[in-house]
């Protein structure tokens, strides 16, 4: 769908059958979000990350257990097992996720790019700006190009421009070993 989003929240290990804080069949969600990313120009996956000994853990208060309550400064907590900690396992996405790629959109309201303009602007050293180099975005293009990806540049309406930077996802353990997706 054009000019519409689609949002998962929290499609991740922990809170999948057998993760810390498992929702039960929570894995059936994710042929659906799959199946609904394909009809979505724009897809956001947010991830649920927490630092370890986060203050939301039951484990951060000693002889609590998870599912109690405690009382701190903003208000009543309920004190949750250990998950989505960061760098963890449980923090990664569903294996079966499918995210191919991400996008980076860097947007001003400045003049724009003339039409005439945007074939060039990412050839080493054309420049419109007195006294430019040309090589920013011809260094940026080249390094997202080396990452098996994409720069595109459009109007940003109703005024400047848009750069769109796509890249493949890139998936890893938490030894950084790059694995299939």
């Amino acid at each position: 769908m054009r000019d519409a989003c689609l949002i998962m929240v929290d499609i991740q290990n922990d809170f999948m059958p057998g993760g810390a804080l498992a929702v039960p069949q929570g894995d059936e969600i994710v042929p659906l979000a799959n199946r609904l990313a394909t009809r979505f120009e724009w897809v956001v996956a947010a991830q649920d990350w927490h630092p370890a000994g986060h203050t939301s853990f039951a484990s951060a208060h000693a002889g609590r257990k998870p599912f109690e309550t405690t009382r701190l400064s903003y208000g009543e907590q309920v004190l949750w097992p250990d998950h989505c900690v960061q760098g963890g396992e449980g923090a990664a996405f569903h294996r079966e996720l499918a995210l191919e790629r991400v996008q980076l959109i860097v947007a001003d309201t400045g003049v724009g790019v003339p039409d005439r303009d945007k074939i060039r602007i990412f050839e080493p050293y054309f420049s419109t700006k007195r006294g430019g180099t040309g090589l920013g975005l011809a260094i940026v293009n080249s390094i997202v190009a080396e990452h098996q990806g994409f720069l595109r540049v459009e109007d940003n309406v109703p005024q400047g421009t848009k750069f769109i930077i796509y890249l493949p996802m890139y998936r890893a353990d938490y030894a950084g070993t790059a694995l299939s997706s």
